[in-house]
Formats: C-alpha cells, structure tokens, sequence
C-alpha cells in the first residue's frame, strides 16, 4: 500500500509543477521554475500578421525568459506572414 501511494504522490507532484500561463497571444510553459525558464506552446487562437515573440514575459510579478519553442506551436496558423523569434530561444 506504501508503495502505491508512493507512486501516486510522485505522479501528483510531477503534474503539479508544470504550469501553463497565457498572455492572450501566445501560451506558455514553466519548464525551469528555478531558472524562470519558459516554452511558448500553441494558443487556442493562432496569431496573424507578423509575431514578435518576447524575450521575456511577466506573470504574477515573475519575469520568465522564454528559451524554447514547443513542436507545433503555430501548426495550420495560415495567417500568421512571420515570427521574429529573440536570441535567448536555444530550442524549436
């Protein structure tokens, strides 16, 4: 029975830390709570025209460097025309 609610405390918890905030363009995943590192990940809506993805982005007095670019982020965004992306992303 340990052994269970071992395994379920440890699922718990790794499901907990991962949060997901949105900026009402772009969403975004904490994947360095220590560092304030975070993923840009597909938004409900895909954006249009030419995107300027931060370098940074504020939630909840946190500032978060945005380092990485999830697979599929902007999959069938036939009008978004350009993504200018900042030099701090070491992964698409």
């Amino acid at each position: 029975m340990k052994k269970y609610l071992f395994v379920l405390l440890c699922i718990c918890y790794k499901f907990g830390l991962a949060q997901s905030f949105d900026d009402g363009v772009l969403s975004y995943t904490i994947i360095d709570s220590d560092n304030n590192y975070v993923s840009v990940v597909k938004y409900y809506n895909c954006p249009t025209g030419a995107l300027i993805i931060p370098e940074t982005v504020k939630h909840e007095e946190i500032i978060y460097t945005i380092i990485s670019i999830s697979d599929y982020t902007f999959v069938n965004c036939l009008s978004l025309t350009s993504v200018s992306i900042p030099e701090g992303v070491t992964s698409i």
